[in-house]
């Protein structure tokens, strides 16, 4: 969507379905690299991470947030977290992780 304030209502549904919003992992994972709004970002990240193993399929979209300076720290640990839970056997988490 066009609106801001839509895309980051949907995030907050998804964050509030949890693990049973987990079947749009992958569509927030497409959408978080191209999401200019760092506050909606980090709306994905927040619905991504309370999807627990179910984010696996933006596994690949996290991982470079963990360097996004546009997001604040907290948010980046948030990252940190959603990685972490998302596939602990990563190897690229756990590589991205120790960085």
């Amino acid at each position: 969507d066009d609106q801001p304030e839509v895309r980051r209502a949907a995030g907050r549904v998804l964050e509030r379905l949890g693990p049973h919003g987990a079947g749009a992992a992958d569509a927030l994972g497409k959408a978080l690299p191209g999401e200019p709004e760092p506050d909606v970002r980090a709306q994905f990240v927040e619905a991504l991470l309370s999807m627990g193993p179910g984010a696996k399929p933006a596994l690949a979209a996290l991982l470079p947030l963990l360097a996004d300076k546009d997001l604040t720290v907290e948010v980046r640990a948030k990252v940190a977290v959603a990685l972490a839970v998302a596939d602990p056997a990563s190897a690229d988490a756990s590589a991205a992780l120790c960085k």
